[in-house]
């Protein structure tokens, strides 16, 4: 090698050099973590890729996943990671729960026949037993007229008095099978409701809820009685009415929705439209 080629091929590793500090000097000063090894050549001379900023994305995630940045989706949505305003067990598989009209309450059931009744700040307001176990809660009425509603495995419909703790007599669901769901709509009056129930019997049942006042303390209970039944295909297992009370939905094991135009049925046994 000529002394003119040894003297290209020092400046030329001098001017690597500089740029190597250079750049280390730039991402220091931008909080990026820098590598040198990254600047070596592989053995064919070729520059390797940086992987840098693979190590950011990766640093990011985890923050993410400790709990420290909510993590987008990859539709951009945000996964909230934060904790629940309350948190209660039931000690066993909780089945449904159901929160007030005037939010001021909210119940849960559970399949160890438990019924547990809070307050939306916390305080136990009241626990019941049930025969068997609960799949389905509802709180009808307001205030101290607040009647809690729980369905059981036993096809028994139980009714409580929230502000009481009394309960009121129970009814028989169909021929006595399992009640799976439940759905309430209440009058313009919120003192009547019509109560619609599903369950393995292949047929859906409804009632209407009249609120009556008894006792010097004039204590809420609900009058209830059956006003239709209505042949399903299959068990029950969902229920929804409208706003207006016009329509019902329903859905079970069947796998289909049938609707209901309740405001045109007036027989014992209806048929969906």
């Amino acid at each position: 090698q000529s002394a003119e080629e040894h003297l290209v091929a020092g400046a030329r590793r001098r001017c690597r050099t500089a740029i190597a500090v250079h750049s280390r000097e730039r991402l220091s000063k931008m909080g990026r973590s820098f590598d040198s090894n990254n600047m070596r050549r592989s053995e064919t001379g070729s520059p390797t890729k940086w992987k840098g900023l693979g190590r950011i994305f990766q640093k990011n995630k985890a923050q993410s996943d400790s709990g420290g940045v909510p993590s987008p989706s990859m539709s951009g949505r945000r996964r909230w990671r934060g904790s629940a305003k309350l948190a209660f067990s039931l000690g066993d598989t909780v089945t449904s729960v159901s929160i007030s009209q005037d939010c001021s309450m909210f119940a849960a059931c559970s399949t160890n026949k438990t019924i547990a009744v809070y307050s939306t700040t916390g305080e136990a307001l009241g626990q019941y037993k049930a025969e068997s176990g609960v799949n389905a809660v509802l709180l009808a009425g307001k205030g101290k007229n607040t009647v809690l509603i729980a369905g059981t495995f036993g096809g028994k419909l139980r009714f409580y008095n929230v502000a009481s703790g009394e309960e009121q007599p129970e009814v028989k669901f169909a021929s006595g099978e399992a009640v799976n769901g439940m759905s309430l709509k209440a009058s313009s009056l919120d003192s009547n409701f019509r109560l619609a129930v599903g369950g393995a019997a292949s047929i859906v049942v409804l009632y209407e809820m009249q609120m009556v006042k008894s006792g010097d303390d004039e204590t809420s209970r609900y009058h209830v009685e059956e006003t239709l039944r209505l042949q399903h295909i299959g068990s029950v297992h969902a229920l929804a009415q409208d706003e207006l009370g016009s329509f019902l939905a329903t859905g079970g094991d069947a796998k289909i929705v049938q609707i209901w135009d309740l405001s045109s049925l007036s027989s014992s046994t209806g048929e969906a439209v």
